[in-house]
């Protein structure tokens, strides 16, 4: 438990990944826990995820992946990230983390952009695919952290990164959290304090 109420479910951040540093490789969609490649063994990928390209750029409510070659592999320093990490292979797609376990109500990631801008635009859908929100946040090569909870009864059922300056969407260390709330008219909050702030215990344990 990483604070009162708040319960990790699990962390995905590739470092299993079987790739060298400064090395870069493309993977066909989508890449979950059956995933059985060069790079990941079945298992190695967090349960209850999906990651998967998105050809819909800015229009997000639609999954759709592009299937081959639609996410790419980046070894530890190919592009200034100090960790691997996964990211739309093509510059006019985003990318889709999908939440299938019907029950994560917090989650929180370090948001990537490569050879494009400095902002991604973000959107938030429930397990039935409602739109719960949106918002434009930091990207950058190391990554921005970003956390967003729903409450009000919603769950996450997937996030749509987009890069509007057209760049290469990633996003590494994918935790995902149960967080119980009370009830409240509110739909969902962004920039998640309590996340960030159970994020940096964790990191400095």
């Amino acid at each position: 438990m990483a604070g009162a109420g708040k319960f990790l479910k699990g962390v995905e951040d590739f470092e299993e990944a079987r790739i060298g540093a400064g090395q870069v490789s493309s993977m066909d969609d989508p890449l979950d826990v059956n995933t059985n490649n060069n790079f990941f063994q079945p298992g190695e990928i967090e349960e209850n995820l999906i990651i998967q390209s998105n050809l819909g750029q800015a229009n997000s409510s639609v999954v759709n992946p592009r299937g081959v070659d639609g996410l790419a592999l980046l070894g530890a320093n190919f592009f200034g990230n100090p960790d691997k990490t996964v990211v739309a292979n093509f510059f006019v797609d985003s990318l889709d983390l999908i939440f299938t376990s019907r029950d994560k109500t917090g989650i929180g990631f370090m948001t990537q952009s490569y050879a494009g801008g400095t902002s991604a635009k973000i959107d938030v859908y429930s397990d039935t695919n409602v739109l719960l929100g949106s918002t434009t946040v930091g990207a950058s090569n190391a990554g921005v952290f970003f956390g967003v909870q729903a409450v009000g009864g919603a769950v996450i059922g997937r996030i749509n990164i987009y890069d509007p300056g057209s760049g290469a969407e990633g996003a590494d260390n994918i935790e995902m959290w149960v967080v119980p709330e009370p009830g409240t008219m509110l739909a969902l909050g962004f920039g998640l304090a309590g996340l960030a702030a159970a994020r940096r215990r964790r990191n400095n344990k």
